[in-house]
């Protein structure tokens, strides 16, 4: 998909306008302004880049990151973290490019309670979404999550990871993220 300076997006659940879009040598900068009421005059930033999740090339769309890369939330090991760059909630989309199964995810985070919203998108239905909160989850940051029902075939996942805790603009910590296919 290609998004142009001016286009319409949707993203946390609200429209806005691509004000900007800088090119980097591995990556896209995309500058956002509200256009909703409730987002009126506000400003976001998100980052495309290409990864490997599951052994598959994947681009990822997400939040800046202030410590840690994108390689770090999918490489399997949960003491490699990224911090967001003033972001709550962290917010990961993966476009796979073709449609795969998914079930349910894992994922590293020492939030005490925190808040997952996951949409998966499938061409021509509507969006499949999940949302939870987890509270009082002690010192285990270790969190799997089963859909049930599953999504079905998605091409297109949003994610997003709240520390319920924390005012929107704190930064969140993740330490691992793996989606779950059958």
């Amino acid at each position: 998909m290609q998004i142009l300076r001016t286009d319409v997006v949707r993203a946390r659940h609200a429209r806005w306008r691509v004000a900007d879009i800088r090119l980097y040598e591995s990556c896209q900068l995309f500058t956002l302004t509200g256009i909703d009421p409730a987002n009126a005059r506000a400003e976001r930033r998100m980052l495309a880049e290409e990864t490997l999740v599951g052994g598959r090339a994947v681009v990822v769309r997400h939040t800046p990151f202030e410590a840690g890369s994108l390689a770090d939330l999918f490489d399997g090991d949960s003491d490699t973290r990224v911090l967001t760059a003033g972001a709550n909630p962290l917010v990961i989309e993966l476009d796979f490019g073709e449609a795969v199964r998914i079930t349910g995810l894992t994922l590293t985070a020492d939030l005490r309670n925190l808040g997952l919203t996951f949409q998966g998108f499938a061409e021509g239905l509507q969006p499949a979404r999940y949302e939870a909160e987890f509270r009082d989850r002690g010192v285990d940051p270790f969190l799997d999550v089963t859909f049930d029902p599953p999504p079905g075939l998605v091409s297109r996942v949003v994610i997003e990871i709240e520390d319920l805790d924390a005012p929107p603009g704190t930064s969140v910590a993740l330490g691992e993220l793996a989606l779950r296919e059958r």
